[in-house]
């Protein structure tokens, strides 16, 4: 598979963007205070949830394989489950 420059972009700044939310949850945790956590939680499902509209057009459209929906799901489980601990109260 070969990537055109656009492609390899687009892949680095939304890597970019996941170690962003890496060090978020890393400060966020060591903050202790609960509505930091709280908003550092709702953050992370507004990010999953998005990722999981983006990801399910352009999985039907066929723009990956089958593969494809492992990370559709994982999104999706992400998202519930930032859900749950936003609403636990992180």
């Amino acid at each position: 598979m070969e990537f055109n420059p656009a492609a390899v972009l687009f892949g680095r700044v939304l890597g970019s963007a996941v170690l962003a939310l890496a060090v978020i949850a890393w400060l966020a945790r060591r903050s202790g205070q609960a509505s930091v956590l709280r908003t550092a939680t709702e953050g992370f499902f507004a990010y999953y949830l998005v990722s999981v509209v983006v990801l399910i057009p352009a999985q039907l459209a066929g723009v990956t394989n089958q593969t494809g929906w492992i990370i559709v799901v994982l999104h999706a489980g992400l998202a519930a489950w930032a859900r749950y601990a936003a609403a636990k109260g992180a």
